[in-house]
């Protein structure tokens, strides 16, 4: 359903900048909130995450020292924000598979090299998502020539009869 001025009726939030630039946030459940604050690393919950896996990395001296620190679960401890922001479910899990670590081992009792592969596995994990969701972003992002092709497609599949073979033996 559209409004009369074309915005949908769930937009919660439209700004439109003096450069132009326009931000729109929808909620369709409404559980969210828009803050314009000066310095957002200075409120919570931004305040309360951990450093970040990829941007701000520990030293491993820092990493493993904090990890002999906890008697969480490590993969609970992975998942937890404040201690280290931007690792989420399936990151954790590839990263323990990796580090040949169970989920459910007490950060506090992993071994100096389990620490330091846990780590290193860490940080090859993220860099390796990160690179994969790139080039995946960059594929998939038509250009003028893909665009053209695939029109150029279209009209050829709705031209041809395309049929399916199945052989059975």
């Amino acid at each position: 359903m559209m409004r009369m001025n074309g915005l949908p009726n769930i937009q919660s939030f439209f700004i439109q900048l003096d450069d132009g630039l326009e931000i729109s946030f929808t909620d369709k459940r409404r559980f969210a909130k828009v803050r314009l604050l000066k310095d957002p690393t200075s409120v919570p919950p931004i305040s309360e995450l951990g450093p970040d896996a990829l941007f701000e990395p520990m030293t491993l001296d820092k990493f493993t020292g904090r990890l002999h620190k906890k008697k969480t679960e490590i993969k609970v401890l992975l998942l937890d924000q404040s201690y280290i922001s931007g690792i989420g479910n399936w990151v954790a899990d590839e990263v323990l598979y990796q580090a040949r670590i169970h989920p459910q081992q007490s950060a506090s009792s992993l071994s100096g090299e389990n620490c330091s592969t846990l780590y290193e596995c860490s940080k090859e994990v993220i860099e390796k998502a990160v690179e994969v969701e790139t080039r995946n972003q960059v594929q998939h992002q038509p250009t003028p020539m893909a665009t053209e092709t695939h029109q150029r497609q279209n009209l050829r599949n709705q031209t041809e009869e395309n049929s399916i073979n199945i052989q059975q033996k």
